[in-house]
């Protein structure tokens, strides 16, 4: 992997913890690859605010094992605040994207680096949409600065499963109830099993957008879980899209 040697620290957002932390550094625990760009088993694209009358723009290149994801995230003119831009796997209608199963696991794990200072990088996995919601669907978390490497070097970056909610601001990407407030929110095996979607943000924040990501992987996993990428039916996936997406009904 690219850089790695230049910062091996390894940053996780803590919280308290409806899972078991004691299984991330169980030696018996199993690390599963999600996605590796040095060989991407994935499409991967990107989606900006555009689609909801936004500025904001963002590209991705994949090249000598990184996913290089830049941009800019700008004002929405219609809404008077910062927009998004992603860079998706698994989100488009017609898409299928395979992943291992990750019911067993209890933490994302990420060897990336940024090159700026922006405070609105988040993750989402899944296409989970809780009642009431608008736009929002997935389970989401944010990545902090100061939860990431120094900037222009890489690093691992850790999320438990519990940082993530679905129960998230729309126009903002912000968390509204966490899944440690109401365990309605927290991830499902459902979408652990299959989490059909994944997707780095820039959101809810003005400014350049430029990430740098070597691989993606679940840490905590059982000793016998399965290293297979499934994908899901094209027929569920679609169905799934169009039940948490309500562009897809427009």
């Amino acid at each position: 992997m690219v850089g790695v040697a230049e910062s091996r620290q390894t940053n996780e957002l803590a919280a308290e913890s409806p899972g078991d932390p004691r299984k991330l550094d169980d030696e018996s625990s199993k690390t599963l690859i999600v996605e590796d760009f040095s060989n991407p088993r994935n499409q991967w694209r990107t989606l900006n605010d555009p689609v909801m009358g936004g500025q904001s723009y963002s590209r991705i290149k994949i090249d000598e094992g990184v996913a290089h994801f830049e941009g800019r995230c700008e004002i929405v003119p219609k809404l008077g605040a910062p927009g998004f831009v992603t860079m998706a796997t698994g989100n488009r209608f017609g898409q299928v994207s395979s992943f291992p199963d990750l019911s067993t696991c209890e933490a994302f794990e990420f060897v990336l680096k940024t090159n700026v200072d922006y405070e609105g990088y988040r993750f989402s996995f899944g296409k989970a949409h809780p009642k009431g919601g608008r736009f929002a669907y997935g389970f989401k978390s944010p990545l902090p600065m100061s939860d990431l490497p120094p900037v222009g070097e890489f690093g691992l970056v850790r999320i438990p499963f519990h940082r993530f909610s679905d129960k998230w601001n729309d126009a903002t990407g912000e968390i509204e109830v966490e899944c440690a407030d109401d365990a309605r929110f927290c991830p499902t095996k459902k979408w652990l099993r299959t989490p059909e979607q994944l997707s780095f943000w820039g959101e809810g924040v003005e400014g350049a957008v430029d990430l740098k990501i070597q691989s993606i992987s679940a840490v905590g996993c059982d000793p016998t879980a399965s290293e297979e990428a499934i994908a899901p039916s094209k027929i569920v996936s679609n169905f799934h899209s169009v039940i948490s997406n309500p562009f897809f009904l427009a």
